[in-house]
């Protein structure tokens, strides 16, 4: 099992915003060696289409749980909101980043391709060496 240090370096080298598609360069080795064929293109479109259906996810949730809450917008004409509404904006921002920092821990966890990563780059320029890319 990975050490607490190897987690935070992961959690800095893959969640990092500047290079969030750092990891996806892996993964289109890891499936050129897999498959035989490099298929970048679609491995960074279906990144691109995760994080808008994630970012999709993500707001049709919080809306959901305001609504749960008894949320009422602006337009409504009510000014103030209820006291169970600001308790869960408030649960939101204390429990949301744990619950992600917690997926993202087991996700990292479970994460096995830097251990393999070496291997298949070896076996990728020995491959390109014979001709067979």
């Amino acid at each position: 099992m990975q050490n607490s240090l190897s987690i935070r370096v992961h959690l800095h080298k893959y969640l990092d915003p500047k290079t969030n598609q750092c990891i996806l360069i892996l993964f289109v080795e890891y499936g050129q060696w897999k498959t035989h064929v490099r298929q970048e293109s679609l491995i960074f479109a279906g990144g691109s289409i995760g994080t808008k259906v994630g970012a999709g996810f993500a707001s049709a949730a919080m809306t959901g749980l305001l609504t749960f809450a008894g949320y009422v917008t602006s337009s409504s004409g009510v000014a103030t909101q209820s006291q169970e509404t600001l308790n869960m904006i408030i649960n939101i921002y204390k429990f949301g980043p744990i619950i992600i920092a917690l997926l993202a821990f087991v996700t990292l966890a479970l994460y096995k391709l830097d251990k393999m990563y070496p291997d298949i780059m070896k076996e990728l320029t020995e491959r390109e060496a014979r001709g067979e890319l």
